[in-house]
């Protein structure tokens, strides 16, 4: 985890709740990737009480998004303005369609 949190430091970045949600903002999953591997949780709420899929979402970040679906980002979470990563997306059709269907099927049960 040092290792990893140097690496990071490296890049002039560091390791913070705030930093690791930027990374969402800027799609960068290898980023992202450093900050898990140094032992932040996928679903780390910035200042503004939101996760980073909810940030991927709302700036458009398809790439980012898929990174974190991949990594169980929890689509349910709620930030204390009561928003979504569902509900921050609406405006971006192809970032919908994509939290809806990973939506839908985690809540569906296999039979």
């Amino acid at each position: 985890m040092d290792k990893t949190r140097d690496n990071l430091a490296k890049l002039s970045i560091s390791y913070t709740p705030d930093s690791f949600v930027q990374a969402a903002a800027n799609n960068d999953p290898k980023v992202l990737q450093l900050f898990v591997d140094a032992g932040m949780t996928i679903d780390t709420k910035n200042e503004k009480d939101e996760t980073a899929l909810m940030t991927a979402a709302k700036k458009g970040n398809t790439e980012t998004l898929d990174w974190l679906l991949q990594a169980k980002a929890n689509v349910n979470a709620i930030s204390s303005q009561g928003e979504t990563a569902l509900s921050a997306t609406r405006s971006k059709a192809h970032n919908f369609r994509l939290l809806r269907s990973y939506w839908k099927m985690v809540r569906t049960p296999i039979s």
